[in-house]
């Protein structure tokens, strides 16, 4: 849905996706009072080159290692590709997972 023509995903589909699914957001959002999700217009996103992604990683810094006393090798880890890979990978048993302690529980 978010690729254009040539196969990638582009500004102008995430844009169109946007707004073309505003409608259905608000009516997904408005029973939980998120109003301040409802303005979202794709104005807020900003496409990020290379060297945009290694400042904004390089900032966690200070919050990762310093503040949460994390080690500078797992700050590291959060920029290969395969740690993502790795970490998305599990979702569906953790979907599993949850639908099983719905299930319990009553939900």
């Amino acid at each position: 849905m978010l690729k254009g023509e040539s196969g990638k995903v582009t500004w102008d589909k995430i844009e169109e996706c946007v707004y073309t699914h505003a409608s259905g957001l608000r009516a997904l959002l408005a029973p939980h009072d998120c109003n301040e999700l409802l303005g979202i217009t794709p104005d807020y996103l900003r496409e990020l080159r290379y060297h945009d992604r290694k400042t904004l990683h390089n900032f966690k810094y200070f919050t990762w290692v310093e503040q949460q006393g994390r080690t500078v090798e797992e700050l590291r880890q959060l920029w290969d590709r395969d740690f993502w890979t790795e970490i998305f990978g599990v979702t569906e048993i953790w979907d599993r997972r949850i639908e099983e302690f719905n299930e319990r529980v009553g939900l």
